[in-house]
């Protein structure tokens, strides 16, 4: 994806957090995010992430589950993971993405259409 144009991820933090860019994650090799760690006044991981529409499972899952592996080592909790996965939760049929995430103990915390052709593409968990 790297050699791609367009696209991108960001996270923003107030100038009173105490936050601070993580990188160099092992065998993240094809994904589009961001993590950041907030020190203070709260802990927490929050990672931000984009899959684009046509950029297939078969990569992203394993790259993803990689991410998650990383985060998850990194001695912060909570762990918040958010972006645009365009991965519909409210179409019928199977949810690989979703399921990933379950799989690990992540919650959706969003449950309503988050675009105006009513899908939900936009996970927080």
């Amino acid at each position: 994806m790297a050699t791609k144009d367009g696209g991108g991820v960001v996270v923003y933090c107030r100038s009173s957090l105490q936050a601070e860019a993580r990188r160099y994650f092992h065998d993240v090799t094809d994904l589009e995010f961001s993590v950041v760690k907030v020190e203070s006044p709260v802990r927490a991981l929050i990672a931000t992430v984009y899959r684009p529409p046509n950029f297939g499972l078969d990569t992203f899952l394993p790259n993803m589950q990689s991410l998650l592996d990383s985060l998850e080592t990194m001695d912060c909790q909570p762990v918040v993971v958010c972006g645009d996965f365009n991965e519909d939760l409210l179409s019928r049929g199977k949810k690989a993405i979703r399921e990933l995430f379950q799989s690990r103990g992540y919650s959706q915390l969003v449950s309503s259409a988050t675009t105006e052709k009513q899908t939900l593409i936009d996970h927080i968990g």
